[in-house]
């Protein structure tokens, strides 16, 4: 009977496992939100300093030859406002732009100058037209543009420098010939091929061209 009494008061072991630790809780994009929403907005007197008023510029100085149109200015004004830049550096910059203008203007200027030499020489290197021709070339020309010409065509021949192109002085020759066979003679007994272009004589009343 003892035995069987001791038994029965013995502990009984089970095999279930003591509960897991509770997770950590996760915060939520919900609750981020919420709490930037009730923070006083501290950023917004900085955006406001942004957003003034651009910077206003006396006249600036522009190089002796070189003009703006106003329009380009107020732009231009407008644009050094937005960028807050103190008038000294803005100026800086207008003085960068006119001189890019100018080295653009001369660039042009050497090229049409160049261009024209260059057709002057292929006229009198032509064998139709020039070498021992050009008399006679400057001739039936001339002849032509006092029969046909109009002062409108002269300056365009002029302005344009095509007057000095010897496709066009061949066409023009060509027409002179075609209307008579007398040849020019140049005033104060100056030959058409010496110094002077074909064009100089051609368009005597628009002065010189380049040679």
């Amino acid at each position: 009977m003892s035995d069987t009494a001791e038994t029965a008061d013995a502990p009984v072991e089970t095999s279930e496992a003591p509960p897991p630790p509770a997770a950590p809780e996760v915060p939520h994009a919900q609750d981020d939100a919420a709490a930037t929403q009730a923070e006083p907005a501290q950023a917004q007197p900085a955006a406001q300093d942004t957003a003034a008023a651009p910077v206003s510029y006396t006249d600036f100085r522009l190089p002796q030859g070189i003009e703006v149109d106003p329009q380009t200015m107020n732009e231009a004004r407008a644009l050094l406002g937005e960028l807050k830049l103190p008038q000294e550096q803005a100026q800086r910059l207008v003085d960068f732009y006119t001189g890019k203008i100018r080295q653009f203007g001369d660039a042009q200027s050497e090229r049409w100058v160049k261009l024209n030499e260059k057709w002057v020489n292929d006229f009198k290197a032509d064998q139709e037209i020039g070498g021992d021709r050009v008399n006679d070339t400057v001739s039936a020309a001339t002849k032509a543009m006092n029969r046909f010409g109009t002062p409108g065509l002269r300056e365009a021949l002029i302005m344009t420098g095509a007057g000095n192109h010897p496709e066009i002085i061949r066409f023009v020759a060509r027409v002179g010939k075609a209307i008579s066979e007398d040849r020019y003679v140049v005033s104060g007994g100056a030959s058409a091929g010496g110094a002077r272009s074909a064009a100089e004589v051609i368009y005597p009343t628009q002065g010189k061209i380049q040679e």
